[in-house]
């Protein structure tokens, strides 16, 4: 058998992620360390406690899936100093106090994923999961709501700049408005799938999310709200629908296609008739129709791109493997390939973000294949399907993965897939 730590403790630790503060009003940036540090010694401290006994598992389709993560994950431990050598003798970078920090996201991914997949290998978790989404989507909202209408400002400033709460833009408990929104979005592909699969005592849910994406006033949130549901909702629930039965699309998903066609009509209504109170959002959007590229809103990520064009132009390795941290040269990276592609390369891009993903929602969409005739477990399996594949998309625009919480959230999500998965193919032999 395997050793599992309790659901409780692993849904506990997400709650604690999202509601400890980083202190950003007195720390500034600085306040992530605390924040990831303490979340580092309370994982290690309960996987030393869980890893007493030794671990063994039921199959080995749960060993070698659980060994991939592991090796994904880990390999980072060697790629960044691989990658800060390279940087250091290729592209004579050189190395602050400031770089070695980012030695400890491999470990405290790792810790994350061992941790909650241990405490998610639970058969009763998917029939039950929507308990914990609801509580976390209510905080979630609960604190923007108080950003919002400026109630505690001193608890909303300990999670985000003083600039968002002046303009309303909601982004605590994250740090940015953008990864708000991000995170956001799950949560509006979820309630839309409830809506589908269960009923309408989900519109609400699904109404809120939305709301709450359009407050961040994100252009990039916005933006990849309106193509998730325009374009990767309705295509994947075609092809979805038509392999169990070729000769008829399912009439609930033509119907609420078609809602949410309206939806979204309402919602761009909504954005012109008070423009008033999204400005920002707005003249960002028409920046960006004016000029797709140099308009203030993507022009740093041009710039970027270009910057980084040339650092990897001459050198096979650096392509490779990157420049490490690299942070004296390059210190805040706008895009999440531009992120990995320059620290670690497209190993790193492959290793850290695209294999994972994509494997993930492989195992999510297997799953949800399994048990399509459960309303409760594929509502959620078919959300957290679409969000991975919608997630490559709209990182393009940020780092949304590698930022506090956010990071969390996802290896955590991820964990309870793998977890899930690894659980019932197990049982299965």
């Amino acid at each position: 058998m395997i050793v599992t730590a309790r659901p409780k403790i692993g849904l506990t630790l997400i709650l604690i992620s999202l509601l400890l503060p980083n202190f950003y009003n007195y720390l500034n940036t600085s306040g992530a360390i605390l924040l990831n540090g303490l979340l580092i010694l309370i994982l290690a401290s309960l996987l030393i406690i869980q890893l007493k006994n030794k671990i063994l598992f039921k199959s080995q389709i749960s060993k070698d899936i659980f060994t991939l993560y592991i090796i994904l994950l880990g390999s980072f431990l060697l790629l960044i100093p691989i990658s800060a050598f390279i940087g250091i003798f290729v592209n004579d970078n050189i190395i602050i106090l400031r770089d070695f920090y980012e030695l400890h996201r491999p470990v405290f991914y790792l810790l994350i994923f061992i941790f909650m997949y241990l405490s998610f290998r639970d058969k009763n978790l998917l029939d039950k999961i929507h308990i914990p989404i609801n509580i976390i989507f209510g905080i979630i909202v609960l604190i923007g709501m108080l950003q919002f209408f400026r109630v505690l400002p001193d608890l909303t400033m300990s999670y985000t700049k003083l600039s968002n709460h002046v303009t309303r833009r909601i982004s605590a408990p994250f740090p940015n408005p953008y990864d708000y929104g991000f995170v956001m979005i799950f949560f509006s592909i979820y309630y839309f799938m409830q809506l589908i699969e269960i009923g309408k005592k989900y519109l609400l849910f699904f109404l809120l999310a939305s709301l709450m994406v359009l407050l961040t006033q994100s252009r990039a949130s916005f933006i990849g709200l309106l193509t998730t549901f325009l374009v990767f909702i309705p295509v994947y629930l075609l092809f979805y629908s038509i392999k169990f039965n070729p000769l008829r699309i399912h009439r609930r998903y033509l119907f609420l296609i078609f809602f949410l066609l309206l939806t979204i009509t309402a919602g761009l209504t909504i954005v012109l008739v008070f423009s008033d109170s999204f400005l920002y959002l707005i003249k960002g959007i028409e920046k960006i129709f004016e000029n797709p590229i140099y308009n203030g809103v993507t022009t740093a990520r041009w710039e970027q791109i270009a910057f980084i064009k040339t650092q990897l132009e001459d050198s096979f390795a650096t392509v490779l493997l990157g420049n490490g941290p690299s942070k004296g040269v390059m210190d805040d990276v706008e895009s999440i390939y531009s992120y990995f592609i320059y620290r670690y390369g497209l190993i790193g891009l492959l290793f850290g973000f695209l294999i994972p993903i994509f494997f993930t929602a492989m195992l999510s969409n297997s799953m949800a294949i399994k048990f399509r005739d459960n309303p409760q477990r594929i509502g959620f399996l078919l959300a957290v399907t679409i969000w991975l594949i919608v997630v490559p998309i709209i990182s393009i625009a940020g780092n949304h993965t590698e930022q506090i919480r956010v990071s969390f959230l996802h290896y955590s999500l991820i964990a309870f897939i793998v977890a899930q998965y690894t659980f019932f193919t197990s049982q299965k032999e």
